[in-house]
Order: structure tokens, then sequence, then C-alpha cells
């Protein structure tokens, strides 16, 4: 949770900074995790504590590849955003 606190702290202090494109962008995969992480995995998990259910294990682990590719896909901006300040410092 820390991490997650600090990466969205970090998303929208750089959108606020810097409101470009790629900023929004990441931001907005910051927020398809957190929304599809308390909106759907945290019940999840919660009803998957109670008791096992293999329909809802395949259910969490659909809905980890949705943050997964996010989080993939924020990476690959981010690489890109570092890869145009190498070639062109400002």
């Amino acid at each position: 949770m820390p991490l997650m606190l600090a990466e969205l702290a970090m998303s929208i202090y750089w959108a606020w900074l810097t409101p470009k494109v790629y900023p929004l962008i990441c931001l907005g995969l910051v927020g398809i995790v957190w929304l599809n992480t308390f909106l759907q995995a945290v019940p999840l998990h919660g009803k998957l504590g109670a008791a096992k259910d293999n329909s809802k294990i395949s259910k969490l682990v659909t809905v980890n590849w949705i943050r997964t590719w996010a989080w993939t896909a924020r990476t690959i901006v981010l690489a890109i955003v570092v890869y145009q300040l190498i070639q062109h410092p400002t």
C-alpha cells in the first residue's frame, strides 16, 4: 500500500507540474490500477479469505491481469519519456 500511495502521489504531482500527454496517460493508468485494486481485487481477496472458491480465484487472476497490463503500459510510457529526455535534454 505505501508504494501505491507514493506512485499515486508522484503521478498526481507530475501531471500537475507538467500538464502534457504523457503525465496524464500515466495518471490515468494509475487510476485504472487503483480502481481495479479497490473495487475488484480487494473484495475478491476478502471473499477468498472466508473460503476457497475456484471461480473467485479465476476472477482474481483476470483482475490481476488488468493491473499487470496497466502497470506495463505505464512502464512503456515512462521509458518513452526517459528516452526523449536522453535524446533531447532540456
